[in-house]
């Protein structure tokens, strides 16, 4: 796409102007102020509403002037013979208020022409994109020449730079680099045909490698508090658990020995006439209760209906009590309600047209008669919505409505009052069949009872009759507590053992688990290094692979951090005079234009377009590029005081 012809009026300073380019390339000379980048802002303003300057809130006024209009018109040719004449006129809005002799500014308007048409913006935008056969964006990346390499975030910019180089396959990558093992690290775990990316596999192997170095860190520790905590060596198990057993047998012929002393000869038959005599108390007393039960049984039955009726009925009057309560309390509502509406019904009656409403509040004139009747009509209609929803609310709280619900207060009230009497009536009546059971006197007051009671107290005394020898009781009892407490001492030499074996064990344990968390590590360090060494081979093989596409701009697109990693970024580097990459913005102006030159030819090749090219501070570039586009460059000529146009002649 070539420019044709370009004209601004009464644009940023610019009163009038039109250049014939007729396609071909240009320099326009003139002294600094004269207006060079003043056509540079016409036309990327044109091409995609943003100025090649990237001032932000671009505006084409020139700066004092008022009620003019800031047009530009740029007439452009396709590839294949299709013009277009696209156009905007920005001007001020003034606006009139009502009753105001006085105009007042309120905005800014843009009218788009598309072949001498006016258009919305939207259809202007879509017809200037089919046209050059870009997007708005892709435009500002070949119009304005610092975007891509300055404005653009880095992330929009690798975008479109990945879109030129051919795509970099992960197998070649590791085939070339010798980093065959890495698809065995990448390997989910208990999979055999999914992986990890690079990027999750170094997220997992990072969360483990923590984990690991925290057990690692921890496990000496405990190793060594466990070491501390065993028992200087003893005896084996089996010799303690040899003594052991004969440890029991001696306590047992002690705890023999000190019954014998306590209970010479013939305790023993006492002691088992005692024992069936309270056996017998224990058999006659349950059935003795269980025949006075059985013959109050219809008695006891009779109590526990009667509860059971007064229950209900206390429920049943509690329930009525409440509900009446909840209607009494509605009603004392409905009426202060009614109260409420009877009075804002008074108001609403009362209200009546006045003739200050037939005056107008802002500048105090009488209203015409026509608007007068409309407000009077919408006051009456007011009014008679306001008293029709008072009437339609009031029928929520009618007469009616409440004599009704007290009627239902009276029912329920009543209901309650009836029920307390029915659960008064059985608590009477239980309690009088309460009072008509008899109570048997209790068996040990029996006949039968004290004829055993006397058979158990003859035990008793026979068993106490028994002589007993102190000293012998003494002898066995010190035995019987010296074989209690050598048992005692094997029994916690034993356990003793067995914790210091749970010790070792554990010990044990935790030397595995630092032999395997090691190997883990070392596993996981050894994935990472793959993985490192992977993601410096593909950027590498990324970067050639862009790079290949540019003669003076090499792009850096990774970035080796402090730590060793890699950061993603998007700068690109020009050639100094010494042959030494440096960064874009770092560079001279010449250095910095024919980049941005390259730049913008290499993607009008990408995009399948041919948009022009202008070049500003042309000058300060002793050797410009050479671009296959239109090409217009803005030189800065102190002896031309206004703009001077050179077209160049093929």
């Amino acid at each position: 796409m070539k420019i044709l012809h370009l004209r601004l009026e009464n644009f940023r300073g610019i009163r009038e102007l039109d250049i014939d380019f007729d396609g071909k390339d240009a320099d326009i000379f003139g002294a600094n102020g004269t207006g060079k980048t003043t056509i540079a802002n016409a036309v990327t303003w044109l091409f995609c509403d943003a100025p090649a300057t990237e001032e932000k809130d671009f505006s084409p006024k020139t700066a004092g002037a008022h009620d003019l209009h800031h047009k530009a018109e740029m007439t452009v040719e396709k590839d294949d013979g299709e013009r277009f004449t696209f156009a905007k006129d920005y001007y001020e809005k003034w606006t009139k208020k009502r009753g105001s002799a006085s105009r007042e500014f309120s905005g800014h308007i843009t009218d788009w022409y598309v072949n001498g048409v006016q258009q919305k913006k939207k259809t202007y935008e879509e017809t200037i994109q089919q046209a050059t056969g870009a997007t708005i964006e892709q435009m500002k990346m070949l119009l304005i020449h610092g975007y891509f390499p300055q404005t653009m975030k880095p992330e929009a910019r690798r975008t479109v730079l990945f879109e030129l180089c051919e795509e970099v396959n992960d197998e070649d990558v590791i085939r070339e680099n010798g980093l065959e093992g890495l698809s065995g690290v990448l390997l989910r775990p208990g999979t055999t045909d999914e992986h990890y990316s690079v990027d999750e596999y170094k997220k997992v192997a990072a969360a483990q490698r923590r984990k690991l170095n925290k057990e690692l860190d921890t496990l000496p520790a405990r190793i060594d508090e466990a070491t501390k905590a065993l028992p200087e060596d003893g005896r084996e198990l089996a010799a303690i658990e040899a003594d052991l057993k004969t440890a029991k047998e001696t306590l047992d012929q002690a705890m023999a020995a000190t019954s014998d002393a306590k209970h010479p000869e013939g305790a023993e038959v006492a002691k088992a006439v005692l024992a069936g005599k309270e056996a017998e108390l224990k058999a006659k007393q349950a059935a003795y209760d269980a025949e006075a039960a059985k013959k109050n049984a219809d008695a006891y039955d009779a109590v526990s209906q009667a509860k059971r009726e007064r229950d209900e009925h206390e429920r049943a009057a509690t329930k009525a009590a409440e509900e009446a309560k909840r209607v009494r309390e509605t009603i004392t509502a409905l009426k202060a309600k009614r109260d409420a509406l009877l009075e804002e019904y008074a108001e609403v009656q009362a209200e009546v047209w006045s003739d200050a409403q037939e005056f107008c509040p802002t500048c105090g004139q009488h209203l015409p008669d026509g608007k007068i009747a409309e407000f009077r009509q919408s006051f009456n209609e007011r009014k008679s919505a306001r008293k029709q929803h008072i009437n339609t609310e009031g029928q929520q709280c009618s007469k009616d409505k409440i004599a009704e619900l007290d009627a239902k207060a009276a029912e329920q009230e009543a209901l309650a009052a009836e029920e307390a009497q029915k659960s008064e009536e059985a608590a009477k009546r239980a309690t009088d069949i309460e009072a008509k059971i008899q109570t048997p006197p209790p068996f040990e007051a029996t006949e039968e009872g004290q004829e055993i009671l006397a058979g158990i107290e003859k035990a008793r005394g026979s068993l106490r009759g028994g002589a007993i020898d102190a000293e012998a009781l003494a002898k066995a009892q010190a035995a019987e507590d010296d074989a209690r407490a050598h048992l005692d001492a094997l029994t916690a030499e034993k356990v003793a053992y067995q914790a210091a074996e749970r010790a070792r064990a554990r010990i044990e344990e935790l030397r595995a688990a630092q032999k395997k968390d090691s190997s883990e590590l070392d596993k996981i360090e050894a994935g990472l290094d793959l993985c490192d060494r992977f993601i410096r081979a593909k950027a590498q093989a990324i970067t050639r692979s862009v790079n290949k596409h540019f003669k003076t701009v090499s792009w850096q697109l990774f970035k080796e951090q402090v730590n060793g990693g890699l950061e993603q970024v998007c700068n690109p580097m020009t050639k100094n005079t010494a042959g030494e990459w440096v960064e874009y913005k770092s560079s001279n102006t010449a250095a910095q234009v024919n980049a941005g030159l390259e730049i913008i030819d290499v993607l009008n090749k990408h995009f399948h377009t041919n948009l022009p090219v202008i070049v500003d501070r042309a000058e300060s570039v002793c050797k410009i590029a050479k671009v296959s586009e239109q090409t217009i460059r803005l030189i800065v000529s102190a002896p031309d005081g206004t703009l001077r146009v050179k077209i160049k002649e093929d």
